[in-house]
């Protein structure tokens, strides 16, 4: 329909459809039906924070692996080890979700560091004060307080960058270093969340995180 029609039903197919697809019941069927959930909530929200986007390209990556996947829930073992085909369409879909996420973060530390108010550390500063992202709630006082002087401004803002490479790093090494990338990314993106409210982007970031550690 329209983009103004029917908006409530939509709304509860879009629950119902993702409400089922938490319960972990039939990965392969529920795959699509899930993909075109998360696209429909990426192409028509209101307020895009990136997380939307990067939730959509996440399912993307890894529909093929859920298609693939017969047990009839995913908090159960697999009864049997998979066909040689479809072990390689699993590699293939776990590599390209792990490269992904380290390209994300690592395009975003790069492109940082050519931005004038992050090289010089004082992002931090303009990003407490930004009217749409910046910071509310019962901290505000601490963050515009610590944003204001050299060393919390300065610290905050290079720290991030620093994180980010790190999570990027990370992400390509061998399970203890995926662990460390997860521990990274849930601290930085918690941090996020507390300063500039962001809950549905670091959400989706964590839970990436997770599935790049797991893979």
């Amino acid at each position: 329909g329209s983009p103004d029609s029917h908006l409530e039903f939509k709304r509860i197919a879009v629950a119902a459809i993702l409400g089922v697809v938490v319960s972990g019941y039939r990965p392969r069927y529920l795959a699509l039906p899930h993909l075109w959930a998360t696209y429909s909530v990426s192409t028509s929200i209101t307020l895009p924070d990136g997380g939307d986007s990067i939730a959509l390209i996440c399912l993307i990556l890894l529909t093929p692996l859920c298609l693939i996947d017969p047990r009839r829930w995913i908090w159960n073992a697999p009864g049997h080890r998979m066909s040689l085909d479809c072990r390689a369409i699993g590699i293939a879909s776990q590599w390209a979700l792990r490269i992904q996420f380290a390209f994300i973060y690592a395009d975003s530390a790069l492109t940082k560091v050519g931005v004038a108010d992050w090289a010089n550390g004082s992002a931090f500063y303009y990003f407490v004060r930004d009217k749409m992202f910046g910071t509310t709630g019962p901290l505000s006082p601490f963050f515009y307080w610590s944003s204001a002087t050299p060393l919390g401004s300065v610290a905050a803002t290079w720290g991030t960058i620093a994180i980010e490479l790190v999570i990027a790093l990370f992400i390509m090494g061998g399970p203890r270093l995926r662990r460390i990338s997860l521990y990274s990314t849930v601290a930085l993106h918690l941090a996020i969340y507390v300063t500039l409210g962001l809950f549905s982007f670091s959400l989706v970031m964590i839970a990436g995180a997770v599935l790049v550690a797991n893979t």
